[in-house]
């Protein structure tokens, strides 16, 4: 993922979610198990499933803590539980594509959703006074 795609301080955060991405598109019948038929396997198939996510959000909330001490315009305060909702939310797009294409592009996900994660991990905006 190149810095003119990725805002430069949250590069890793991205690279993390576009690595994710880029894994399940390498291997489209592994990644249909893993995203879409996991929950025909039972619930301890969808516990390990759900572990891998939290792992998932918690790398990413570490990433998140480092890079926030030197880059002011991240938020150190984003929630464990806000990155857990955003890593479900790109394995949610990604499930819909590979449960409704034949040959999704998986890596194309990550510059899509790119805006609304960075935005998610900045501090939040003053609103102007007019």
């Amino acid at each position: 993922m190149s810095a003119s795609i990725v805002h430069q301080s949250s590069e890793d955060v991205f690279a993390v979610l576009a690595t994710y991405l880029a894994t399940l598109g390498s291997d489209l019948v592994v990644a249909r198990a893993f995203q879409v038929e996991m929950d025909a396997a039972g619930p301890r198939a969808r516990e390990r499933r759900r572990q891998a996510l939290r792992g998932l959000a918690a790398l990413l909330h570490a990433e998140l803590g480092r890079q926030a001490q030197s880059d002011p315009d991240l938020d150190p305060d984003v929630s464990m539980e806000a990155l857990v909702g955003a890593v479900y939310a790109v394995r949610q797009v990604a499930s819909d594509l590979l449960d409704t294409e034949a040959e999704p592009d998986l890596e194309a996900v990550a510059p899509r959703l790119h805006r609304w994660l960075d935005n998610s991990l900045r501090k939040p905006r003053r609103a102007s006074t007019r």
